[in-house]
């Protein structure tokens, strides 16, 4: 699935500017590990669904600069 398409289906996609530091609150803006786009884990496919498409999410990881 291509990356922007994938991006667009996120539900919960904060825009990087916008996240903030869980502890103090900063701006998040630096990439700590980016492994791309992944599936949900542990969401098992049944016979019926192996046509569907499947629903991938980026998984990024930031480092607060405050912190």
């Amino acid at each position: 699935m291509m990356l922007d398409a994938a991006l667009a289906q996120t539900p919960h996609r904060v825009p990087t500017p916008f996240a903030t530091c869980r502890s103090c609150g900063a701006p998040l803006e630096d990439v700590f590990a980016d492994l791309g786009v992944q599936p949900l884990c542990e969401s098992y496919v049944d016979e019926a669904g192996l046509h569907a498409p499947e629903v991938f999410y980026p998984l990024r990881t930031y480092v607060c600069r405050e912190c």
